[in-house]
């Protein structure tokens, strides 16, 4: 029978202005370069007039040996995103 051992949970908040498509890449770009194999189980995007919500669940995969395997889940929760210009 396959045991779990939670290493880490976490929490991340982040208010204020970000490029999410780059952040987004990134993360995504960086599990694939380190062998994860990744899946999008979920991606709801609710819209409310100029802004919306996001709602995404990955999880992360990756053989270590014959035995042992590790997982990373990231659930995503994004209220209240719009997009907005900035001058530099």
């Amino acid at each position: 029978m396959a045991e779990k051992d939670k290493v880490y949970k976490g929490k991340l908040k982040q208010s204020g202005i970000y490029n999410f498509k780059d952040f987004y890449e990134f993360l995504y770009d960086y599990l694939i370069d380190e062998n994860y194999d990744m899946l999008e189980s979920k991606y709801v995007e609710k819209i409310k007039g100029e802004s919306k919500d996001l709602e995404i669940i990955w999880t992360a995969t990756k053989e270590v040996s014959d035995y042992f395997k590790f997982e990373i889940k990231i659930h995503w929760f994004i209220f209240g995103m719009k997009k907005i210009k900035v001058k530099k």
